[in-house]
C-alpha cells in the first residue's frame, strides 16, 4: 500500500512494502527521486539492515553462520501504519521466524517520515527484544535523480560537503565503476548535490558516521544514491564477522536506538548566498578587463593643439577586439589584456570562501 502526505511546499510517497521513499515532489510538482528501472536498477530507496556490504553466501554472528539476503531483510518485510498525522507516518515490523534463518534475533523496527514545510526527515528506530546484546549493521539508501532536468548531464553537477576539509567532488559516470565511493570522519554531516548551486538538494544525515556515493556501475545511469551508513570501511564490507566491522552497532538488551537523515531542495536562501559568493569568487578568476585611463596632461586630440578646448571620453572602446594579440592597439584603446583563467569552476576555492563569509555573518 502507497502512502502519500503533502503540505504547501512539498508531498512525499512511501509504501509499506519495505517502507520504502518511492516519491517526492516540490510544490511545482518536480520530482527528486529516483523512478524506478530494470535497465538500470529495480528499487528506488531500499532500507539496509541488519548487514550491509559485498554479496557474501553467509554471515557470522558470534560463533553461528547464517545465510544473508542481499541488501538486507527489511526491504522485502510487510510493514503496518502505527502512527498517522497531518505530516508523518509511522511503518512498524518486527523480526518473525522467517527473518530468524538470516538473522538470530528479536527486533522491532519502525520507520518515520516526517515533511517539515520542503524538507523530510526519515528516522529509523531499532528495538532489541532479547536478553542479549544484538549486533547489527544499518544504512539508507535514497536515490536522486541526477541529473535533474532533461536537458542536463551528469557532469553539470557537484557534491559539495560541509567540512572544509573534504574537497568538491564534481561527478563523472566513471567514479562509479568500481562500486560505491565511502566517506567517514565527518565534522558536519552534511552535502549538497548541485548544478553550480542554481538547484540541487542537502543532504543531512547526523546519526551516521558514514556516507556513501554510488551509482550502477558502467551503465550510465540517472541517478546517484546516497547511502548514510553504519557498515565499516571499504576494505570491511566484505568482512563476514559482523562484530569486526569499524562501525558495527551493538544495542543492549531492551533497547532502543533511533538513526536520522533528512533532505531537501536547496532553499532560496542557500542558493542565492552560494550565487553571491561565487560571483565574488570568480571576479577573481575571470578574464577581466582592466580600464587604463590615462593622465589628462596627457591627452592631445586629433587635429587639435595643446591650447584647443575638447572633451575628453575615457570609456573604453567596446568594438575593440580583446582577443587580440595586438597589444598596441590595446593599449591605445585603454584596455589592458589579463591572462586568461580557466572556465572551469574552481569549487574548492569557492568553498572556502563561503566559509569565510559564513563566519563573517555569524
Amino acid at each position: 500500500m502507497n502512502i502519500t502526505i503533502n503540505n504547501p511546499y512539498a508531498s512525499f510517497t512511501c509504501t509499506t512494502k519495505g517502507a520504502e521513499l518511492i516519491s517526492y515532489t516540490d510544490q511545482d510538482g518536480h520530482q527528486y527521486i529516483w523512478q524506478k528501472n530494470d535497465q538500470y536498477w529495480d528499487k528506488v530507496s531500499p532500507i539496509l539492515f541488519p548487514y550491509i556490504g559485498s554479496d557474501i553466501d553467509f554471515i557470522n554472528y558470534g560463533t553461528e553462520s547464517y545465510p544473508m539476503l542481499h541488501l538486507g531483510l527489511i526491504k522485502d518485510m510487510d510493514f503496518q501504519i502505527t502512527k498517522k498525522g497531518a505530516h508523518s507516518v509511522t511503518l512498524s515490523t518486527m523480526s518473525n521466524e522467517e527473518t530468524k534463518q538470516y538473522y538470530p534475533y528479536d527486533f522491532e523496527f519502525s520507520v518515520t517520515f516526517r515533511l517539515r514545510e520542503t524538507e523530510l526527515e526519515i528516522s529509523y528506530t531499532v528495538s532489541n527484544l532479547n536478553k542479549s546484546d544484538m549486533p547489527f549493521l544499518i544504512g539508507g539508501h535514497t536515490n536522486f535523480l541526477c541529473p535533474m532536468e532533461t536537458d542536463e548531464k551528469l557532469e553539470e553537477y557537484c557534491l559539495s560537503f560541509a567540512d572544509a576539509d573534504k574537497e568538491d567532488i564534481p561527478l563523472t559516470h566513471q567514479m562509479f565503476d568500481s562500486g560505491t565511493n565511502l566517506y567517514d570522519q565527518f565534522t558536519e554531516r552534511k552535502v549538497k548535490l548541485h548544478k553550480n548551486f542554481e538547484h540541487g538538494v542537502v543532504f543531512q544525515f547526523p546519526d551516521f558516521p558514514q556516507l556513501g556515493l554510488w551509482s550502477p556501475p558502467k551503465k550510465n545511469a540517472p541517478f546517484i544514491c546516497f547511502q548514510p551508513w553504519c557498515a565499516g570501511t571499504v576494505d570491511e564490507l566484505s568482512q563476514k564477522d559482523i562484530a569486526k566491522r569499524k562501525y558495527v552497532q551493538i544495542l543492549s538488551s531492551h533497547q532502543s536506538k533511533m538513526y536520522r537523515f533528512s533532505f531537501m531542495p536547496l532553499q532560496k536562501e542557500e542558493i542565492e548566498e552560494d550565487i553571491e559568493a561565487t560571483i565574488e569568487e570568480n571576479m577573481e578568476d575571470i578574464e577581466d578587463m582592466e580600464i587604463v585611463i590615462p593622465k589628462f596632461d596627457d591627452i592631445k586630440p586629433s587635429g587639435a593643439n595643446s591650447d584647443s578646448e575638447s572633451t575628453v571620453d575615457t570609456k573604453p572602446n567596446r568594438d575593440v577586439d580583446t582577443t587580440s594579440s595586438n597589444n598596441t592597439e590595446n593599449k591605445e584603446n585603454g584596455i589592458k589584456k589579463k591572462k586568461k583563467a580557466s572556465s572551469k569552476p574552481n569549487y574548492n576555492k569557492k568553498k572556502k570562501k563561503r566559509k569565510m563569509r559564513k563566519k563573517k555573518k555569524g
